[in-house]
């Protein structure tokens, strides 16, 4: 029976098709990057795989960073009291690059070492890979630690040696043990929860926050995307790194008030300059409520306060500068004034949220 044209056709489209997408496959099979095979030689010696992933991390860091595992630690990375999150780190040593032997001697007590976070799993699979040394914060070991005792099992490949846990209980009653993420949920409780960083209204609320206070905020605020500091950081290198996490989601003039306070005590007459002359609107309105209020003016301290909240309305995000973005997102003064008027609202009107 003869086929049509049409089935022809179509049969040497499908053809063409399956040829064109083997012809992919087999190129990308090629070029995907594969282990060596058990029988292969690789670097002049025989070649059986990797155990597991950390021995290939391992050997890629030896080979390409000139870099060996000194020892990991398991820490506790939560800024919170009441709870505990587990998290890893990883001392690296590197070595020195190849050079002259002279040069290589002078170079021999000169090492270069980094401190690397990662996850514990991370930091404890490292630890069996290269066989180092393994130490865990003493309060994370105490809060965490459980009785077991050595049980020898039967198994039809024979005896196991095992573990059996006495207790699973943690340590401490009063704490909580978490997964990264989960503690400020639980921490925050009922109530009506930590304000966000643009709802500070002054560099005296800034200040007037805890470490654990500044930390819910961040957590707490919707423009703000990135994880808490470790613990470890913050310890080493103060509060002010989560100062110079909140200011970026801070209300704009709130913000250039802490930074010019900064600016003062450091004596950076430049910066000084620079943030007083180029202030915003809703800047120099606060400025006069403060003189307003200082001075006892209560009714222009008032008004001041309208026209400030009226500013704050205007603009499409209070935590950004004047120019950093398009202008045409802001309202009109005159068409704000004109809605509140026609709509019957009452001066008084809460700044939107950024």
């Amino acid at each position: 029976e003869e086929e049509s044209p049409g089935g022809q056709a179509a049969g040497l489209a499908g053809n063409w098709v399956s040829e064109v997408l083997a012809q992919v496959n087999r190129a990308v099979r090629r070029e995907a990057p594969t282990a060596p095979s058990r029988r292969g030689v690789w670097r002049g010696r025989q070649f059986y795989g990797y155990a597991s992933p950390f021995d290939l991390m391992l050997e890629v860091m030896d080979a390409q960073l000139r870099a060996t595992v000194a020892y990991v630690v398991i820490e506790d990375a939560s800024l919170f009291e009441a709870s505990l999150q587990l998290a890893g780190a990883v001392q690296l040593v590197r070595r020195p690059p190849a050079m002259p032997l002279a040069s290589l001697l002078a170079a021999v007590g000169q090492r270069e070492e980094r401190c690397v976070d990662c996850s514990a799993a991370e930091a404890l699979g490292l630890a069996i890979a290269a066989r180092v040394p393994l130490y865990i914060e003493e309060e994370v070991w105490e809060s965490t630690a459980v009785r077991a005792e050595p049980v020898l099992l039967q198994s039809s490949a024979g005896p196991v040696l095992t573990l059996e846990v006495l207790e699973e209980e943690l340590g401490d009653a009063g704490l909580f043990l978490f997964q990264p993420g989960e503690a400020f949920a639980e921490a925050e409780g009922g109530g009506a929860g930590p304000r966000q960083a643009w709802e500070l209204e002054s560099a005296e609320d800034l200040r007037g926050l805890s470490l654990e206070d500044k930390a819910r905020t961040l957590l707490a605020s919707e423009n703000y995307q990135g994880p808490l500091p470790r613990a470890r950081k913050v310890r080493l290198e103060g509060d002010g790194v989560l100062d110079d996490l909140l200011l970026p989601v801070m209300d704009e003039a709130v913000r250039r008030e802490v930074m010019l306070e900064r600016a003062i005590a450091q004596r950076d007459w430049a910066e000084i300059q620079r943030l007083s002359a180029d202030k915003s609107v809703r800047s120099k309105l606060r400025d006069e409520v403060q003189r307003a209020e200082d001075s006892g003016e209560e009714d222009v301290a008032r008004r001041l306060r309208r026209e400030l909240e009226l500013a704050s309305t205007l603009r499409a995000d209070i935590t950004q500068d004047s120019g950093d973005y398009s202008s045409f997102l802001d309202k009109d003064d005159w068409y704000e004034r004109d809605r509140r008027r026609a709509m019957g609202l009452p001066e008084e009107e809460e700044p939107p949220r950024p």
